[in-house]
């Protein structure tokens, strides 16, 4: 019966972690892009 655990944990765990990942890169992606933004705002004369 083990097996069968490892085997659902190798299932499991990408379908787990890459939509997290995937929503993570976008969250840090927004962040990056408003921080450019302000930058040339600020920049800006």
């Amino acid at each position: 019966m083990e097996w069968q655990i490892v085997v659902a944990l190798i299932i499991i765990l990408p379908v787990v972690i890459l939509p997290a990942v995937f929503v993570r890169y976008l969250g840090v992606g927004r962040v990056t892009d408003e921080l450019r933004k302000a930058d040339e705002k600020i920049s800006a004369p």
